[in-house]
């Protein structure tokens, strides 16, 4: 594993309370769990300086603070660019079961968007206090 160093260019946005972080395979992108405002942020990653600024915020998932209330670990679903789609662990409130967002990244020209996809969220009828999820097969690191 690869020790890094970033600096925050400025504010990375309004969500709060982030809770996990994942680099998109390209390593242009810090994906944000905002698991307190029910957002993801994607912050642009200069890997040579190490240097993030702000790029985009999700619109609070669908559900929040209803259906869920605490985001956590982000995945990719492509091994390649931005990871194409994120899935992010929701949650369930009380005895609820948990879900999981299904969010679309778009990139492009230093400019993003992090849109909730349609078919979101993904029922996890079985899991309660989804915490952690990951793409199969794993992704080499």
């Amino acid at each position: 594993m690869r020790e890094a160093t970033v600096q925050a260019d400025g504010s990375l946005g309004s969500g709060r309370a982030a809770n996990d972080i994942r680099l998109s395979p390209d390593e242009t992108l810090l994906y944000v769990s905002d698991n307190l405002s029910g957002q993801v942020t994607a912050a642009h990653f200069n890997k040579t300086t190490g240097k993030v600024r702000f790029g985009c915020i999700s619109k609070p998932l669908r559900g929040f603070e209803t259906k869920w209330r605490f985001s956590s670990a982000i995945a990719t679903e492509a091994t390649s660019g931005t990871g194409s789609v994120l899935w992010v662990a929701e949650d369930g409130v009380g005895a609820s079961p948990s879900s999981i967002g299904i969010v679309d990244v778009k990139s492009k020209n230093g400019k993003c968007t992090l849109t909730e996809s349609t078919k979101s969220p993904a029922a996890d009828p079985k899991s309660l206090n989804l915490c952690w999820l990951d793409a199969f097969p794993q992704r080499p690191f």
